[in-house]
C-alpha cells in the first residue's frame, strides 16, 4: 500500500459565520473616527470587543478561539483577545502584505463585504522550494498563495505569523471588517522546560 503522508504543516485556517444579527456591528462601525493609515483607514480605538455594542460578537469570537485551541493545539488553555479594530476599506484601497507580531491567534470579522470589494489573500512567504516545477500547481504543499473571498458575518482565525494582505476593493461601497488579535493567559509555559512565562 502507498500513501501521502503530511509531516509538518502550518495550522490550519478556520472559517465560521455568525448567527448573530450583523446590522447593529456595522452601525457602530459607522460611528468611530478612523485615522489614515498607509492604504486605508483603521479605528482609532483598537479595543472596541470591550465595547458593549459588540458583546454578543466578542462571546462568538471567544467561543470560535477556544475551538480552535481545543481542536489545533490540543489545549484547554484559555487565550484572551488582546487587541481589536475596525478597518475601512473605501473603493480603490486595499492592504499591503502583513502579519501580526505579539500574537499567537488573529482574526478577522467581516462587517460588511460587498460583492468585490477585496479578498484576503495568504502567503506561505517562502516558496516550498527555489525552483518552479509547474506554475499551475495548487495544493496543500505546494501552494504558495491562498485566497478566501469573505462574505458578510464570515469570522476567519488564523495563526498570526502567516503573511497576508487585502486585495484592492473593486465595489462601490464601503468595506468593514474587524480585526483582533490574542495571546494565552499567563502564565504559559513549563518551568523544567525554560518556556516559562508569567
Amino acid at each position: 500500500m502507498s500513501k501521502f503522508v503530511t509531516i509538518f504543516s502550518v495550522p490550519p485556517l478556520y472559517i465560521s459565520a455568525y448567527s448573530g444579527n450583523v446590522l447593529p456591528i456595522k452601525e457602530y462601525a459607522e460611528t468611530l473616527s478612523y485615522y489614515n493609515s498607509i492604504s486605508n483607514s483603521s479605528s482609532e480605538n483598537t479595543f472596541v470587543l470591550n465595547e458593549d455594542p459588540l458583546s454578543d460578537l466578542k462571546s462568538f469570537i471567544d467561543a470560535s478561539i477556544e475551538k480552535y485551541t481545543k481542536e489545533v493545539f490540543n489545549t484547554d488553555h484559555k487565550f484572551v483577545i488582546t487587541q481589536s479594530w475596525i478597518t475601512k476599506n473605501i473603493t480603490d484601497q486595499s492592504q499591503g502584505i502583513h502579519s501580526h507580531p505579539g500574537s499567537i491567534i488573529s482574526g478577522v470579522f467581516y462587517i460588511d463585504c460587498p460583492k468585490n470589494s477585496g479578498s484576503i489573500e495568504f502567503n506561505r512567504g517562502k516558496s516550498t522550494f527555489e525552483i518552479q516545477i509547474n506554475k499551475n500547481c495548487q495544493n496543500q504543499w505546494m501552494s504558495d498563495r491562498y485566497s478566501v473571498n469573505p462574505e458578510t458575518g464570515m469570522l476567519l482565525l488564523f495563526p498570526s505569523n502567516v503573511l497576508h494582505s487585502v486585495n484592492k476593493n473593486k465595489s462601490n461601497d464601503n468595506r468593514y471588517s474587524l480585526a483582533f488579535n490574542s495571546f494565552p493567559m499567563l502564565p504559559v509555559g513549563h518551568i523544567d522546560f525554560l518556556t516559562y512565562l508569567y
